[in-house]
């Protein structure tokens, strides 16, 4: 897991930024959210495949949604709401990554099984969830972003469109992120094994005092 924040302050408008590593129901995501004056800009992306969900939210949405849920927030409380559940430096939001099966399933056990209004969701409440959609069957993704008082539990949802046809940049960003992983764990299988041949020479120095020798010749060259 890692977050990474950063907030800056230009002419016209104020932005910003944060990125997590979040997952659920066993799926790994990179989270990245942009927030500015009258805009929050979100992108999730499946780090394995490099699947990605969209959505754009102007200051009116994001306030219309969070009246319809008898809990008004105004845009900037919101973002920073949100920003907290991201970097998770407050325990009071949080936020979920939920299919539109996962949403149906919880809207379901909420009511007994009849598919009303009103969802319920905890950081603890995927464990019984369904199973993520098949790579044919992506669909949405909503990021529900939660708040919990002593008194109430308040849940906002936005919902994140696949982009099916990816843009060239995005592509570009996936494949070197990809790389440098690839590298990183080349690099860290490659100490290994180092580390674990000079265990197994270090073994042998008992029965073999030749190899013994050799090792301490070594040790003086580097030491010179």
């Amino acid at each position: 897991f890692f977050c990474s924040s950063r907030r800056r302050h230009t002419r016209c408008r104020e932005v910003s930024w944060a990125r997590r590593c979040v997952q659920e129901t066993g799926i790994e995501y990179i989270l990245t959210i942009k927030g500015f004056e009258d805009v929050l800009h979100i992108k999730l992306e499946e780090k394995l495949t490099g699947n990605l969900w969209k959505g754009q939210f102007t200051s009116k949405y994001v306030e219309e949604v969070s009246q319809k849920t008898g809990s008004l927030k105004k845009f900037p409380i919101f973002v920073k709401m949100l920003m907290s559940a991201v970097k998770q430096d407050n325990e009071s939001v949080y936020m979920d990554i939920l299919t539109a099966q996962d949403l149906e399933f919880l809207k379901s056990k909420k009511n007994g099984g009849n598919n009303t209004s009103g969802i319920s969701i905890s950081s603890q409440s995927n464990s019984n969830i369904s199973q993520p959609a098949t790579p044919q069957k992506q669909g949405k993704r909503y990021l529900i972003l939660s708040q919990a008082t002593d008194f109430e539990r308040v849940h906002y949802p936005l919902p994140l469109s696949f982009e099916e046809n990816l843009d060239t940049e995005s592509l570009k960003k996936t494949v070197s992120r990809l790389a440098k992983e690839l590298e990183q764990v080349k690099s860290r299988s490659l100490s290994m094994d180092t580390n674990s041949l000079q265990g197994s020479v270090r073994g042998t120095e008992s029965v073999n005092p030749e190899v013994s020798q050799l090792l301490d010749e070594n040790e003086k060259l580097k030491a010179k």
